[in-house]
């Protein structure tokens, strides 16, 4: 029986993301998102912009919440990222401050922070953050909350997979396809040719809040979206890989 999947930051289980030979498939779109975010000049800084740049997102920093806040009323930013010892007052007043300033119906909302997870509800990263770990996370997180935000087609091997239109196409053929299952195959496109654990995959796809104790919440949705795409396509999008997890089929 699988247990909730922990979203911790130093997690002892292996993730893909740990690999480092993992190789990262980068956005070439030419249609830039927006993300604001809120962190001191630094490494960790500078990766999160490289890894935001990586999936077509240009980024506007702030230094000061107060300011941040100010943009946040007037901006439509796709994404935003703060560093929660820059907040002002703790983080569920900031996350307060946030709710009420921002002007979109949807904010995805990434925390950088050390120690336990402040929500689990928002994802968080810390110092110890790969560039796998943010591109992956930010390219997760868009598909969950505001897909609209997407942009073009990934292509991976046989499949050509349009995020924006629910799309996942083999050579002339089309599967409609759900937003979770658009959340569960997005990663197989983001890294190139790999086998993604359970565990990834379920952190990908899922907030913990959306796990339960006991539950298979991955294997489930993955059952229905091979029926999904075998029914449309006569193929099977995903192979399993005995003890390791799942790769695309070719």
């Amino acid at each position: 029986m699988a247990a909730t999947i922990p979203f911790e930051p130093f997690a002892v289980r292996a993730m893909l993301w740990d690999d480092a030979q993992v190789e990262l498939v980068p956005l070439c779109s030419g249609r830039l998102g927006s993300a604001f975010v809120l962190a001191a000049d630094g490494p960790v800084r500078a990766t999160v912009c490289k890894a935001l740049a990586m999936a077509d997102i240009d980024s506007l920093l702030f230094e000061d919440a107060e300011s941040f806040l100010t943009r946040l009323r007037t901006g439509k930013p796709d994404i935003i990222v703060y560093d929660a010892t820059l907040a002002q007052g703790s983080f569920s007043a900031f996350a307060a401050q946030i709710e009420a300033a921002r002007i979109t119906e949807t904010l995805p909302t990434v925390v950088l922070a050390e120690g336990p997870s402040p929500s689990r509800s928002i994802p968080f990263l810390s110092g110890h953050s790969t560039l796998a770990e943010m591109f992956l996370t930010f390219r997760a997180l868009l598909r969950r909350q505001r897909p609209s935000a997407l942009k073009g087609q990934r292509r991976s091997g046989a499949f050509v997979l349009d995020e924006r239109g629910f799309r996942l196409f083999k050579q002339d053929e089309c599967a409609v396809i759900t937003k979770t299952d658009l959340c569960v195959l997005g990663p197989f496109f983001d890294v190139r040719a790999s086998v993604i654990d359970r565990t990834t995959l379920a952190r990908l796809a899922f907030l913990p809040s959306d796990q339960k104790a006991g539950s298979r919440i991955i294997d489930t949705h993955i059952s229905r979206l091979r029926r999904t795409v075998r029914d449309q396509l006569g193929v099977d999008p995903l192979r399993s890989i005995r003890s390791q997890g799942y790769a695309l089929a070719m």
